[in-house]
Parts: C-alpha cells; structure tokens; sequence
C-alpha cells in the first residue's frame, strides 16, 4: 500500500514539474483546445 501511494506521490511531483517549465516556455508550445495558455494572443488561441 505505501509503494503505491509513494509511486503516485513522485508522479505528482514529477508531472507539476513537467507543467511549470512548459509554463515558463515563450512562445507557448500549442495544446488547441485543451490548453489555453493566459498570454498575449497568438495564432494557436483562435483555434477553438
């Protein structure tokens, strides 16, 4: 049981890592209509 929890715990850690560098990245990689980035408008946010 507590390999488990620790197995999710690091896919956690390791996926909000993954998520704040993809962050920081300029210009935002496009992920259409799943993921909208909160920037200035660019081409890939016209698609919906």
């Amino acid at each position: 049981m507590n390999k488990t929890k620790e197995a999710l715990k690091l896919v956690k850690k390791v996926g909000s890592v993954a998520v704040e560098q993809n962050s920081y990245k300029w210009p935002p990689p496009c992920m259409g209509i799943l993921h909208q980035p909160q920037r200035p408008k660019t081409k890939c946010n016209t698609v919906k």
